[in-house]
């Protein structure tokens, strides 16, 4: 099966997903919490998402001082959005966009462009797993779960702890050596990988010596991360408000920290029909209506879809411009 098959199955099955979702739940009940967002509260969730791409470039700006300073914040942000469009709408897990990332900036060192993009998403799904382990705890504390989703939720967290803790001791010895290492003895051959050799040890070594050496930066740039999380807990916790789902803080933090697992599914564009199935199953947990999670994604994804577009629309007038 070519990849343009395996990328038109998983849209058909996440497609399906959503769907079978939409019927169990019944759309009556979805649409009355959609209906209940105003066109303003629209530009404020609005507003408050674009506060939150501001402050992921920013965090990505703090990394990136450490090898390359005085880059232009707004080509920064620029090309922020533009790898949220590519990852977004590719079943890439969120990385897709990594690559591009590195060559929308107007780097003069594209490898420390590169060793930052891969720090800013290590920290992320570092930081990221951190909370889910947090907000894990704090649900079979408070609540009562069945015994397979708690099986569930406690093997994908460890599964991605695992995950992260290999990536970080091969990052330490030189992660993108050890991958173009791997992609040779497996017999797949790419010519550019073998062209640029020394440049990607070049990379790898920015890598290691910003882990090593620079570890007070290191532990800024999560602290940073997890004030953004918190400020996505807050972004969720105004949208449920929007909708007249009036819930507490703390469940809202929960609703972020479990729902993130759909994002480290990587075969589906966009997680469409995980995202959606994540969120349903989390507001089952916490005893609030399916119907209002499902609403929940259906907002969010609008925000998505739109920053998607603005990302897509900056690559087409940086091509326009080549």
């Amino acid at each position: 099966m070519n990849r343009k098959a395996i990328l038109n199955l998983a849209w058909i099955i996440g497609g399906a997903l959503i769907i079978f979702l939409i019927l169990k739940i019944g759309p009556g009940r979805i649409w009355s919490n959609i209906k209940t967002v105003s066109i303003v509260n629209f530009l404020l969730l609005f507003f408050f998402r674009f506060i939150y791409w501001l402050l992921r470039t920013l965090y990505w700006k703090m990394i990136l001082n450490r090898f390359e300073p005085g880059l232009s914040f707004f080509n920064l942000f620029q090309a922020r959005i533009v790898g949220h469009a590519i990852s977004y709408l590719t079943p890439s897990a969120h990385l897709g966009g990594e690559v591009i990332r590195t060559y929308m900036v107007n780097c003069p060192n594209r490898r420390k462009c590169l060793a930052s993009v891969i720090l800013d998403k290590t920290i992320e799904i570092l930081t990221v797993i951190v909370f889910a382990v947090i907000g894990l705890t704090i649900a079979l504390i408070r609540i009562s779960i069945p015994t397979n989703m708690k099986i569930f939720l406690i093997g994908s967290v460890a599964m991605v702890i695992l995950f992260v803790a290999f990536l970080i001791h091969k990052q330490r010895k030189g992660l993108l050596t050890w991958l173009s290492d791997l992609i040779g003895k497996v017999r797949i051959r790419l010519k550019f990988l073998q062209k640029s050799r020394e440049k990607i040890e070049e990379a790898d070594l920015y890598i290691s010596e910003f882990l090593t050496k620079h570890k007070i930066y290191l532990f800024y740039s999560i602290l940073f991360y997890a004030f953004i999380i918190l400020f996505w807990t807050g972004e969720i916790h105004l949208t449920l408000l929007v909708m007249g789902v009036h819930v507490r803080l703390i469940d809202s933090f929960l609703i972020v920290t479990l729902g993130t697992i759909a994002f480290f599914l990587p075969f589906f564009p966009a997680s469409v029909g995980t995202y959606e199935a994540a969120y349903v199953a989390v507001f089952g947990i916490l005893g609030m209506q399916a119907g209002a999670g499902l609403a929940l994604t259906v907002i969010r994804r609008i925000l998505a879809l739109f920053w998607a577009g603005a990302g897509l629309v900056m690559i087409y007038i940086k091509r326009r411009r080549i």
